[in-house]
């Protein structure tokens, strides 16, 4: 006889795929070091120059590296932060500190860059302390022990995989 009236079959039992099939790929290996919302579709090109690791300059000398974090932190892709101490060439017996902030990848490091270049980092004194941010010259850095990304953490899971190095 005719099909029942209310289209008895079974194909629309199950509906659309459970959520979490959609939302990309699941939790545990997520792409960024970091959740954050991912660099807008409308960014300028990457310059040739980019490279995943930022040289930030214009911190305070009092700021801590818990207070850096906290500043890139937020971005996707943020995979830590990573301080040099190097002897200063201008003043004798003095130190420099050299600030990096380590990104998955340039893209992501670009956008950090773009939206943080000039921030104010206090209020208190914001003409004083304004963020300059650079990508990191790494081969140029890297001539004192080792390449300038070796932070020594963030490799163990996979990030070094099928990157032809």
């Amino acid at each position: 006889g005719p099909p029942p009236p209310y289209g008895g079959g079974e194909h629309h039992a199950h509906g659309p795929p459970p959520p979490h099939m959609h939302g990309g790929p699941p939790p545990g290996n997520h792409p960024h070091g970091h959740p954050g919302p991912p660099p807008p579709h409308n960014m300028p090109p990457l310059p040739p120059d980019a490279s995943p690791t930022l040289f930030v300059d214009g911190l305070p000398p009092d700021c801590s590296l818990r207070e850096t974090r906290h500043i890139f932190r937020p971005f996707a892709g943020f995979q830590g932060v990573r301080v040099v101490v190097k002897d200063s060439k201008i003043i004798q017996n003095d130190t420099v500190t050299l600030t990096f902030i380590e990104f998955a990848n340039p893209m992501t490091a670009f956008h950090c860059l773009l939206t943080l270049q000039g921030y104010p980092v206090d209020t208190d004194q914001p003409d004083r302390y304004n963020l300059k941010l650079s990508f990191a010259k790494e081969t140029r850095d890297a001539r004192r022990g080792g390449r300038v990304d070796e932070t020594g953490r963030g490799r163990s899971h996979g990030g070094s995989r099928g990157r032809g190095r």
